[in-house]
């Protein structure tokens, strides 16, 4: 055991992470499901911005996300897709964010594109972009031809641990060539009612996207995938519910990442969004990191970090916030759509990998982030 000289505790809760936007922003939201509701609306008033427009075409939905806003300002309401794209270019928002289903991602908004050409308003869409890396990349690619800003709302960024791990890992903390394991461990059923539950693609592009985005953010580009990606019957999923994957980098780091959604022993879960776990080591430390907490032991000693910022909701302000900013300094966002289909490319890689039983190389690429 190496001697340890020190062991010093810091709240990561006293400086903030992002700035507040202008007030009078007008934001749009389209889906009123439940992450607007419990998220994406409680987000926004914490910035100090009302929701201006709402769409969704359940009206159940809307009622509970007209709850959520409290006693703030209506919105104005819209129920049909055909009505809102009309009339989007005429609400005059800064950003409109979609927060549907991801398997309508794709006719939503090439629904906007084609009705709203250059007038659509940038646009912050949920991940994932869409189902896979090729229609995500058509859908860049229309957006920069139209000149509309759009980005990809990873909230994972936002969580002050893992963001203070990027920091001390990008300054050598660990050392160079470092070897990663991240494991998201717990129990999901689903009550086959749910959306997601029909997925064929569920584990990697619904749960694993978070952190294979944190990742590319931490490293850069991937150059292999192996995995191995499986259904465990019994949890009321059509889809994959579990996963192994192993990513090299350009950098040198090897990551092991754990997607287990079929344990029922919650003694050893890690279970997203409050307690994954990354363990990063290297020649000069180790790292260790769950939303909650980060812990970094060297030869010199141990540091801690906290918080009691949650991923759920609270981390959800960060990409609002920063795309908000990036609109207004006139520069490209760091979750900007064309960054995020590198990490869709990595998720296409996984299935690859596990349909064929062989590793995957994938060409380096810019990094998912500046």
């Amino acid at each position: 055991m190496p001697s340890r000289t020190g062991h010093h505790v810091r709240s990561l809760d006293e400086t903030p992470i992002f700035s507040r936007p202008a007030a009078g922003t007008r934001i749009g939201i389209a889906g009123a499901g439940g992450i607007a509701s419990y998220a994406h609306i409680p987000a926004y008033l914490q910035l100090g911005l009302t929701p201006a427009v709402l769409f969704d075409n359940d009206p159940f939905a809307i009622d509970r996300a007209l709850d959520a806003m409290g006693d703030v300002p209506r919105p104005r309401v819209f129920t049909s897709g055909a009505q809102f794209a009309a009339a989007l270019p005429s609400l005059g928002l800064d950003v409109l964010d979609v927060a549907l289903p991801s398997p309508l991602h794709q006719a939503f908004l090439t629904e906007l594109f084609d009705t709203c050409g250059r007038a659509c308003p940038p646009l912050l869409v949920q991940k994932p972009l869409a189902q896979d890396s090729r229609t995500a990349q058509d859908l860049a690619d229309r957006a920069a031809a139209l000149g509309v800003p759009m980005a990809v709302n990873l909230n994972g960024r936002w969580v002050p641990t893992f963001r203070k791990a990027r920091e001390l890992l990008a300054h050598g903390v660990v050392g160079p060539d470092p070897l990663v394991s991240f494991v998201n461990r717990g129990l999901n059923r689903k009550d086959g009612d749910q959306w997601r539950s029909r997925l064929p693609r569920l584990i990697a592009y619904e749960m694993a996207v978070h952190h294979v985005d944190l990742l590319h953010w931490a490293f850069g580009p991937v150059t292999s995938v192996y995995s191995v990606v499986r259904n465990v019957e019994g949890l009321g999923v059509d889809g994959d519910n579990v996963a192994i994957i192993v990513l090299r980098f350009a950098s040198g780091a090897v990551a092991n990442l754990v997607e287990d959604w079929a344990c029922r022993d919650d003694g050893v879960w890690h279970y997203h969004p409050d307690a994954e776990q990354i363990v990063v080591s290297g020649p000069a430390g180790t790292l260790v990191a769950t939303p909650r907490d980060l812990r970094v032991t060297t030869d010199a000693g141990e540091e801690t970090f906290t918080t009691a910022t949650s991923w759920f909701p609270d981390a959800f302000a960060g990409p609002m916030a920063e795309f908000l900013a990036s609109l207004a300094e006139g520069r490209e966002s760091e979750l900007a759509a064309v960054h995020h289909v590198d990490v869709l490319r990595t998720l296409d890689a996984v299935y690859e990998s596990s349909r064929t039983g062989e590793s995957v190389r994938l060409g380096a690429r810019a990094e998912v982030a500046r």
